[in-house]
Formats: C-alpha cells, structure tokens, sequence
C-alpha cells in the first residue's frame, strides 16, 4: 500500500481500493448476481478452475472466470452498502498478496457474509472462523485503514486524543459518534474501525465505575432541568374567590349554548372552541402554521355542537 501511495499527493483520506486492486495488483473486479446454494457467499477470487454459479438472463449459470478475477456480489453496489464492498474488495486483495507471498495458498476463495440469525453447521461455522480468513480480514483492514491515515482522521476528528472505552466495551454517545465520522471519511464501517482503533491502541481502557458516575451526574442534571421546566411551565396562583365565582358561573352558562370549532383558514388547524353567544372580532395565533388573522366570528361558523347532561358534545348542524 505504500508504494501505491507514494507521490500522491495530498495524502487520500480514503483509500482508493478499487484503483489499489486494477492499478497495482493488476486484476480485474466484475459484479455480478452471485447464485451460489450457499447465500452468503458476497465475494470470490477465481483459480480459473472452479466454475462459479450466477445469474444470467434470468437463469442460474456456471462460469469459469480468468484466474485472478474479483467477482463481487451486484447488491454492493447499492449506496448503503459502499463500506461493506470496499471490505469486501479488501479481502479479496488480501488473499491475492498472500497468494504471492506463499503460492501454496492458491486456490478459489470465497468472502461469506455472517447471518447472525442463521443455524451454522459445525463445518460451516468452521468455514467461517478459518485461522486463513482471519488473517485476510486483518490484512484488508490494514490495506483499508493503514495507521497513517487513521492518525491523522484522529487528528483531525479527535485532535490527536485517545478513544475512551469503558470497562471492555461501553463507549459514549459523542465518542460513538466521532467514531462514526471518521469511519465515513476512511469509506469503512463503524465496527471495522473500532477494531482496527484498538489493533493500533488508540484507544484508552477506563473503569466502567468511571462511566457511571458521569452517566449519574448528567442525569441528575437533565432531571434538575426537565422539573425546573415543569415548575415554570406550570406554575399557578390561587384564583381570588369573586373571580372564581365568575369562572363557575360562565361554565353553568356555558351548558346551555351550542359549541362551534374554529380552525385556522390557512392549515385548518384547531384554534378554539366558541359558544352560539360569541360575536364581534376575534384574534388568534395559528399554533400549527405560526399565522396570526382576525376573524370576524360572524363569517366563521362551522360545525355546532350542544352539550348534553352527560357533557359529551352532541352534533347539531353546521353552518
């Protein structure tokens, strides 16, 4: 990766790793509808033996593609699937250089996606778990994310300062965070750069007691603020008794009249409620569209409503 990268300049802050595979290692990447029995088989490095099955004109079919081939899966080509396919590329990479580097290691491979809800048989989970297939997973995390370019995301994401973890695994809201824009600027995924941030120990292992001190503390304090809010919000006086009359009053009046709505013209959102008695002008602020109008109550009669010995509002008419 180093000699890929030398004389580019400005330093990338993405590894190109399409460019990497077709420029450097000289080998071509096609996608196509892998239709193999086993589905979560995503990527494949052909010996120009084994015939691999995809789909073609709508038919399952079995290609031998030329040795040295990178076939991936069409579905990576999908936007939210960008990180997933450049790992996968990666990988396929991998097993390329070690193939140079030990010939003995040559033969078909496969990249297989982990189902997380899928019963595995031991061969299959064993399949899975190789030692060989660790170690390229390891070797496309490090084509992917080689620790000049995560020192300097960190940098410039972080100013230079360790990721706290606490206990082996707790992180922080704001840390989950930078993590995740630093793993959009380097094109992979969250929890690929998490791994390779503790590969490269730039991170920083505290007590867990330490996390749920300042998790205490911060929730004491949005619980100070919400009941503060309450008590502003909802702060009441006792009404004076002549005044008190006159609202008892106006609600035993209030049962005799018939109830219209009136809504906003604009977003026909609920404004008050009015009684068959109301007249004049009246000003309101829409609390929907922000609209402040006047209306003059003799043009706006809806819906009339009369209320009932039970106080449910009975429908009446419209107007």
């Amino acid at each position: 990766m180093a000699k890929y990268l030398l004389g580019k300049t400005p330093p990338p802050r993405c590894i190109d790793i399409e460019g990497f595979i077709t420029d450097f290692l000289h080998l071509l990447i096609v996608y196509v509808t892998i239709a193999e029995e086993d589905r979560d088989k995503i990527g494949f490095i052909s010996d120009g033996i084994y015939p691999l099955q995809v789909m073609q004109e709508g038919q399952r079919k079995k290609v031998i593609y030329p040795k040295g081939t990178i076939v991936t899966d069409r579905f990576l080509l999908q936007p939210d699937k960008s990180a997933q396919r450049r790992f996968t590329l990666a990988h396929e990479a991998a097993h390329v250089i070690f193939e140079r580097i030990s010939p003995t290691a040559a033969g078909p491979c496969f990249n297989r996606l982990y189902d997380r809800e899928k019963e595995y048989s031991i061969r299959e989970l064993q399949e899975h778990l190789d030692i060989c297939e660790s170690q390229t997973d390891r070797l496309a995390s490090v084509l992917l994310m080689p620790r000049f370019l995560v020192a300097q995301t960190m940098e410039e994401e972080q100013q230079g300062i360790q990721v706290p973890i606490y206990g082996s695994t707790v992180l922080r809201s704001g840390d989950k965070l930078s993590i995740q824009n630093m793993a959009d600027r380097m094109g992979v995924s969250f929890t690929a750069l998490l791994i390779r941030l503790r590969e490269l120990r730039f991170v920083e292992y505290r007590s867990i007691s330490e996390y749920l001190e300042s998790e205490m503390v911060f929730l004491r304090g949005r619980e100070k603020m919400i009941q503060q809010a309450v008590v502003r919000t909802y702060k009441t006086r006792p009404m004076m008794p002549e005044i008190q009359m006159k609202v008892e009053r106006s609600y035993t009046e209030s049962t005799r009249l018939k109830e219209r709505e009136l809504r906003c013209p604009h977003c026909n959102h609920y404004i008050a409620s009015l009684y068959s008695d109301a007249a004049g002008h009246f000003k309101a602020k829409c609390s929907n569209c922000k609209m402040v109008t006047v209306y003059n109550l003799g043009y706006f009669r809806r819906k009339w409503f009369q209320i009932g010995s039970s106080g449910h509002r009975l429908r009446n008419g419209t107007r």
